[in-house]
C-alpha cells in the first residue's frame, strides 16, 4: 500500500477547499474559475475513488483472518468488521 497516495489525496482537498472559499457566492465566477473548480472536483472524486479501493483491500485482508480483529481490550469485534463491510458495499453502490 503506498503512503504517497493518502497525502496526495488530502493536499488536492487542500486545494479544493481554499478554492471554494474563494468564491465569492453573490458575484458571478468567471468561466475559468469555474473550470478550474470543475477541475479540481474531479481529481478530488478520483482520490476518494482510490481511497476506498484501498480500504477495499484492507478490509478483505482482515476478512480472511477475521479471528484477529480485536477490541483495544482483548475482546473479539467480528461485528465491526461486518458493520465495516456493509459500509463499504454501501459505498461502492452509491457511485
Amino acid at each position: 500500500m503506498s503512503t504517497t497516495r493518502p497525502v496526495t489525496l488530502a493536499a488536492t482537498l487542500a486545494t479544493t477547499v481554499r478554492a471554494l472559499r474563494g468564491i465569492n457566492p453573490a458575484a458571478s465566477p468567471s468561466l475559468g474559475k469555474l473550470r478550474d473548480s470543475g477541475w479540481q472536483l474531479v481529481q478530488l472524486t478520483g482520490g476518494l475513488t482510490d481511497l476506498v479501493t484501498m480500504l477495499a483491500e484492507h478490509t478483505g485482508h482482515h476478512l480472511r483472518h477475521p479471528s484477529q480483529v480485536h477490541r483495544t481490550d482483548g475482546t473479539p469485534d467480528t461485528a465491526a468488521l461486518a458493520r465495516g463491510c456493509r459500509d463499504h458495499r454501501a459505498l461502492r453502490a452509491s457511485r
